[in-house]
Protein backbone atom coordinates (compact mmCIF):
# COMPACT_ATOMS: atom_id res chain seq x y z
CA UNK A 1 0.00 0.00 0.00
CA UNK A 2 1.36 3.38 -0.97
CA UNK A 3 0.15 6.42 0.92
CA UNK A 4 1.34 9.88 1.84
CA UNK A 5 -0.92 10.08 4.88
CA UNK A 6 0.75 9.11 8.17
CA UNK A 7 -2.61 8.25 9.75
CA UNK A 8 -3.30 5.29 7.46
CA UNK A 9 0.21 3.91 7.18
CA UNK A 10 0.54 0.12 7.68
CA UNK A 11 2.21 -0.85 10.94
CA UNK A 12 5.06 -2.61 9.12
CA UNK A 13 6.07 0.67 7.47
CA UNK A 14 5.95 2.41 10.84
CA UNK A 15 8.24 -0.23 12.32
CA UNK A 16 10.64 0.13 9.40
CA UNK A 17 10.78 3.88 9.99
CA UNK A 18 11.93 3.21 13.55
CA UNK A 19 15.13 1.82 12.03
CA UNK A 20 17.25 4.79 11.06
CA UNK A 21 19.83 4.68 8.31
CA UNK A 22 21.88 7.63 9.52
CA UNK A 23 22.59 6.68 13.12
CA UNK A 24 22.69 3.50 15.14
CA UNK A 25 19.27 1.87 15.41
CA UNK A 26 17.80 1.77 18.90
CA UNK A 27 16.76 -1.87 18.84
CA UNK A 28 14.99 -1.56 22.18
CA UNK A 29 12.50 0.86 20.64
CA UNK A 30 12.07 -1.32 17.56
CA UNK A 31 11.46 -4.45 19.66
CA UNK A 32 8.98 -2.57 21.86
CA UNK A 33 7.07 -1.62 18.71
CA UNK A 34 7.14 -5.22 17.51
CA UNK A 35 5.75 -6.41 20.84
CA UNK A 36 2.95 -3.83 20.70
CA UNK A 37 2.01 -5.23 17.29
CA UNK A 38 2.38 -8.94 17.99
CA UNK A 39 0.85 -9.30 21.47
CA UNK A 40 -2.77 -8.49 20.46
CA UNK A 41 -2.43 -10.85 17.48
CA UNK A 42 -1.23 -13.68 19.72
CA UNK A 43 -4.01 -13.02 22.24
CA UNK A 44 -6.62 -13.29 19.47
CA UNK A 45 -4.99 -16.47 18.20
CA UNK A 46 -5.03 -18.12 21.63
CA UNK A 47 -8.64 -17.07 22.27
CA UNK A 48 -9.86 -18.36 18.90
CA UNK A 49 -7.59 -21.38 18.58
CA UNK A 50 -10.35 -23.96 19.10
CA UNK A 51 -12.63 -22.28 16.57
CA UNK A 52 -9.78 -22.05 14.08
CA UNK A 53 -8.93 -25.74 14.45
CA UNK A 54 -12.60 -26.69 14.21
CA UNK A 55 -13.08 -24.66 11.05
CA UNK A 56 -9.95 -26.04 9.42
CA UNK A 57 -10.90 -29.64 10.19
CA UNK A 58 -14.49 -29.15 8.95
CA UNK A 59 -13.21 -27.65 5.73
CA UNK A 60 -10.87 -30.59 5.19
CA UNK A 61 -13.65 -33.17 5.64
CA UNK A 62 -16.00 -31.78 2.97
Amino acid sequence: MVTNNDDVRPVQIGLKQLQTQEMATDWGVVMAGVMIVIVPTLILLFIGQKQLQKGLSQGALK
